[in-house]
């Protein structure tokens, strides 16, 4: 029996370490751990985990450092979306510069400031912050005021106005609405807003949204944070106690509160905003649970650790299965809203065609009509996954609805996601996309499903270890990158490697990557990127592979099919994705065509593979096969816009 307290489990290990459990699995690999005890029962020393952590923290292993997950940067930044006033973000700045400098706690320091505010308000004749809290915050007139404060005083462990705290307890504090939650998402770090899916919204997106509000109407958000919604909201609806909000972050929760306390100043009152999760809790007001006119929220994406919750989200939730956040955020908001209700919902673009999300996408069409769907892009700090937002209607379904796309705005039929494979919605697709694929699906065509070997490139675990720049004319090899395929053709190998798989953090067959004819294909790309291998080459993850078993269906017409203009206009409009999936690919239409169309369509290859032959006339005789009108072939050739 190992002495307790002084071994960790690989679990607490990734969670001292702040990675992966696989990571921790990956450095014991490379030796940076050392485990005791079998492979099924691995354990560390923990003084060795906490000196790996230091010296990580220290720079001194700069590479585990840059690989460490993301949950792990302390890194801290003003969101640039909240700010548009020069002269206001230096008064931030200064302001965070002295929470930092004097080393004060963030919970604290939001504290302090807030009760700063208060006196700026003039809610409080009391011009000292410790007398304030001596008093045992006595706001005659503001009884929940004055209970929110002494509530959260006592949170804080009854704080005293130490001498670190002076510097704020004078500080000038700027006049801008939700100011605390400014300063307070400044100190979160970004490794915080990461492990909790929280970006706040920018202004502009929470004033547009807010427009749907009207007088009366009984409105949440699930996910308010320090209330940025619901102050925008609170001129439509007139009333603070028809003002609903839960979230999980205590001290934002504190904030919203007195946000809106401050917004209704004329009147006492204690607002309906609670810390609680809101699609694991029971959330009651006055022993009932309310339904709601509007709901609208920009949900946390990708909350860690929600598979730990399995049983209890199967039995709340059971129609949703992806263990995604926001899908059991969007799911519970359906079924609290009033009939004829409405949604709006800021959620990434990933949404409308991930198959992982199938199962929201589903429920949003069995119980919603689809309003309007308006694509964002990247509107948060350091988030770089494009933002749509998502209006939906409770009740009776609709047929088509408005998608917005910057000065782009057509209509789209909801009607056909339902018979979309995992109901993709293919919001890109316009009257005249539909058209075309029409025509072009209605050759008669297979697709690869079932019918291809795949396989992913090598992931090391440390290019800098396994990869060389340059060979050595031994046993090292080319490995190619994805920025290596090129169209038909591999471009000069990014490097050089032994291929050694039982060192390697993950590796497909040898076979696999010795097949004398394979096909290797860009991974991240917004297109598909494809060439012919009959060198037997090997790839790095960003670089897959397949082999086609279609009988009679030559590899190489794949590639020119794969390649051409036409299936880079199907792979846009019916995907639009910055990942090119084996899912997608194996959606394709290979049209069947007779054997001197295919025999014309792999000589045509060869001479581009072989450097001569044209890709325009091979993007030619692929529409010739669907028989593509000319405005149909212009329409495509705009919609790609010549990106080669």
């Amino acid at each position: 029996m190992l002495p307790e307290h002084r071994y960790v489990t690989i679990k607490e290990t990734a969670s001292i370490l702040s990675v992966s459990r696989a990571t921790v699995r990956n450095w014991i690999r490379h030796e940076y751990l050392r485990p005791l005890g079998g492979p099924g029962d691995i354990v560390f020393k923990s003084d060795e985990v906490y000196g790996l952590k230091d010296r990580i923290s220290g720079g001194s292993i700069s590479r585990l450092n840059r690989r460490s997950n993301k949950t792990v940067s302390r890194r801290c930044f003003i969101p640039d979306e909240y700010i548009d006033d020069p002269l206001f973000r230096k008064q931030i700045e200064r302001i965070i510069s002295c929470i930092r400098d004097n080393a004060i706690d963030p919970d604290a320091a939001v504290f302090i400031l807030a009760v700063r505010l208060l006196m700026k308000e003039g809610i409080t004749d009391v011009r000292d912050a410790a007398e304030l809290i001596g008093s045992g915050f006595d706001l005659s007139r503001r009884r929940y005021l004055g209970k929110e404060l002494a509530g959260w005083h006592a949170e804080l462990g009854g704080l005293r106005m130490i001498d670190s705290f002076s510097a704020l307890a004078g500080i000038d504090l700027p006049s801008q609405e939700d100011v605390l939650g400014l300063i307070y998402q400044s100190l979160l770090s970004e490794g915080d807003k990461s492990l909790n899916g929280s970006y706040y919204t920018p202004s502009r997106i929470v004033a547009e949204m807010a427009r749907t509000a009207s007088y009366g109407q009984r409105i949440l958000d699930p996910c308010c944070g320090t209330g940025r919604f619901l102050l925008a909201f609170a001129d439509g609806t007139g009333d603070p106690e028809h003002l609903y909000g839960y979230d999980t972050d205590r001290t934002a929760v504190h904030i919203a509160r007195i946000n809106l306390m401050l917004k209704f100043g004329n009147r006492d009152f204690d607002p309906r905003v609670r810390r609680g999760n809101f699609f694991l809790d029971e959330l009651q007001h006055d022993g009932i649970q309310p339904y709601f006119d509007l709901i609208a929220t920009n949900p946390p994406w990708g909350l860690h650790n929600l598979k730990l919750m399995r049983s209890r989200l199967e039995l709340l939730h059971p129609e949703i299965k992806s263990f995604e956040s926001f899908s059991y955020i969007l799911k519970k908001s359906i079924d609290l809203l009033a009939e004829g209700g409405r949604l709006s919902f800021l959620l990434p673009e990933s949404i409308l065609h991930v198959k992982v999300h199938a199962d929201i996408r589903k429920y949003i069409l069995e119980n919603t009509r689809v309003e309007r769907i308006t694509h964002l892009g990247r509107i948060f700090t350091n988030v770089f996954s494009p933002v749509i937002r998502l209006d939906l209607k409770k009740g009776k379904k609709g047929s088509s609805f408005y998608f917005v796309n910057k000065n782009r705005r057509y209509q789209v039929d909801q009607n056909r996601f339902s018979g979309n494979r995992y109901h993709v919605f293919d919001i890109h697709i316009d009257d005249i996309d539909r058209r075309i694929l029409d025509r072009i699906y209605g050759v008669r065509h297979t697709t690869l499903e079932g019918k291809a070997d795949w396989a992913l490139g090598i992931v090391t675990g440390d290019n800098g270890r396994y990869v060389s720049l340059e060979g050595d004319g031994g046993k090292h090899e080319p490995v190619y990158k994805g920025r290596d395929v090129d169209r038909y053709v591999f471009k000069e190998p990014s490097g050089y490697i032994m291929f050694s798989p039982g060192s390697f953090q993950q590796s497909a067959p040898e076979s696999k990557y010795r097949a004398r004819e394979k096909l290797v294909y860009r991974f991240i790309s917004k297109s598909i990127v494809m060439a012919y291998d009959d060198r037997q080459r090997l790839t790095l993850n960003s670089a897959n592979m397949l082999v086609p078993r279609v009988d009679g269906y030559p590899i190489k017409a794949v590639l020119a099919l794969f390649n051409s203009m036409a299936y880079q206009y199907i792979f846009q409009k019916k995907y639009f994705s910055i990942k090119v999936l084996r899912e997608h690919l194996e959606q394709l239409p290979l049209p069947l065509l007779d054997r001197g169309a295919l025999r014309r369509m792999v000589m045509m290859a060869d001479e581009i593979i072989q450097g001569g032959g044209s890709l325009e006339e091979m993007d030619d005789f692929i529409m010739d096969q669907f028989l593509l009108k000319t405005a149909e072939r212009i329409h495509i050739r705009r919609s790609v816009g010549q990106e080669r």
